[in-house]
């Protein structure tokens, strides 16, 4: 079956994805929006902007604006009537950002989730994966592929199955996810994911394929560390990392890839782009963002700073979400949190315990009960309980003036959560460019080869759905 991918990317070039980005850059990471009130956010909102939303709101109702919102972020036409500038930014960060379409051809059913004991979104990623790293194993005939930050094994084991004549390592940092991969490597069950047709009857003169057992590490993994583990081993290598995490699907996969000779191809998807390691010094070649020179140099000379709130915002989509009364939920939650926080600075709680932090810029409240989620009151009674505040009189009377007199406020930080995660697919370009980018430098440092990134997986199952293939070889063509 042929690979469902969108055809290869070719990048938004990065001097394009820094210029959109750098006006816009205090709405990707100026502020956190739990301190709505406290820093009065709105204030430093363009006042043209401003007047739009609280007119639009008053006008449709905060419910209706706020659906509007939501159609916008899940990728909805621009309405005609909204300001010119606002209107540019949404457009202008479709423009730029990469497509995100990938072609559906496969079915996750029950039964199959079942015998192949992963979720529907696991198993889509997993199939996927699997035979994009199949393709190159085959261009390249390697000995081996290592699974990088392997996890409990879902891809080691699929991989394995698929790949036979291949010596399989899984490589993680916790002793706990190595045992839970030689745990389900003992537990499959044999199913159309880990067992083929049942195998011709040979004679003793045939020879036999053994599939070689998988060799399970558990190590902390950095640049050196994993080549390390490269070195000495089979004479040809592929690197596999599904979402990999911060810098391990960065510096630590690539730079691997460039310095290790037996390292004949990389392919790998990462999220969580606010683990990757930054740096205030813009000479620190030690550093996860940015890893290509082409962007060390357009940083160097742009106003455009990246910061980890910056990063997280490049995870932040809506697509993940399984309805828009989900979205709606949170974009409720992100007001109930801001008001608390307010609430907050007024009261001024006690000292914290061992336990509790109770300053209005670290105070963590985690969730709370879905039934105290309806209403400000119900929420800030269950939060406060949370952190060992009693409701008192007055605390009582403040909550219920502020659920009275910020309801408008509501559809602001609406607003400014719907803007942010349309700038974040352009800010997460940028990662991937970098990224692309620093994998071209190894190829041709290496004497030449092939770089590319695609769209494998869909991206309403797994919005991290980009991978990137860098492969060794001057005469490769994909």
């Amino acid at each position: 079956m042929p690979i469902p991918i969108s055809l290869a990317h070719t990048p938004t070039p990065l001097p394009i994805l820094t210029s959109f980005l750098a006006p816009h850059q205090w709405y990707i990471d100026g502020f956190h929006l739990f301190d709505f009130f406290t820093d009065d956010l709105w204030s430093a909102v363009d006042p043209a902007w401003r007047a739009f939303v609280d007119a639009e709101a008053a006008d449709k109702g905060a419910d209706a604006w706020i659906n509007v919102l939501v159609g916008v972020a899940c990728g909805a036409d621009v309405p005609s009537g909204w300001p010119s500038g606002l209107a540019d930014v949404v457009k202008g960060a479709r423009e730029v950002a990469f497509g995100r379409e990938a072609e559906g051809d496969d079915v996750e059913d029950e039964e199959a989730c079942r015998l192949a004991a992963m979720s529907r979104k696991k198993l889509h990623e997993v199939e996927r994966m699997a035979r994009v790293v199949r393709d190159v194993t085959r261009r390249h005939n390697v000995d081996a592929i290592i699974d990088v930050g392997a996890g409990t094994g879902y891809l080691t084991h699929t991989l394995a199955a698929q790949n036979p004549q291949l010596q399989l390592y899984a490589l993680d940092s916790d002793v706990t996810r190595t045992h839970g991969s030689l745990t389900r490597g003992a537990r499959i069950l044999p199913s159309i994911h880990h067992q083929k047709k049942p195998a011709k009857p040979t004679s003793s003169s045939s020879p036999q394929l053994h599939h070689p057992p998988i060799k399970h590490i558990t190590a902390y993994l950095t640049p050196t560390t994993l080549a390390e583990h490269c070195q000495n081993r089979e004479n040809s290598l592929v690197l596999v990392g599904l979402h990999a995490c911060g810098d391990l699907g960065g510096r630590t996969l690539l730079d691997t890839f460039a310095h290790c000779p037996a390292v004949k191809a990389l392919v790998v998807s990462c999220c969580c782009y606010q683990r990757i390691a930054l740096s205030n010094d813009p000479s620190d070649t030690h550093v996860g963002f940015p890893l290509s020179t082409a962007l060390r140099d357009i940083l160097a000379a742009s106003t455009l700073k990246i910061t980890h709130r910056g990063l997280a915002a490049a995870s932040l989509t809506f697509a993940s979400f399984k309805d828009r009364a989900t979205i709606k939920h949170a974009l409720r939650g992100h007001y109930h949190r801001a008001l608390l926080q307010f609430l907050l600075a007024q009261i001024h709680p006690p000292p914290p315990t061992s336990t509790t932090t109770t300053t209005t810029t670290t105070t963590r409240v985690g969730s709370v009960p879905h039934t105290a989620t309806t209403s400000f009151p119900l929420y800030a009674a269950a939060a406060l309980h949370k952190l060992n505040i009693p409701l008192t009189p007055h605390i009582e009377t403040l909550i219920a003036t502020l659920a009275t007199t910020t309801t408008t406020a509501l559809a602001r930080i609406a607003f400014l959560c719907t803007l942010r995660s349309t700038l974040g697919p352009a800010l997460e370009s940028l990662v991937i460019a970098d990224r692309a980018n620093r994998a071209r430098e190894c190829v041709d440092a290496c004497g030449g080869g092939e770089v590319r990134v695609s769209n494998v997986f869909e991206y309403t199952k797994s919005p991290r759905n980009t991978v990137l293939v860098a492969e060794k070889g001057s005469e490769l063509s994909f």
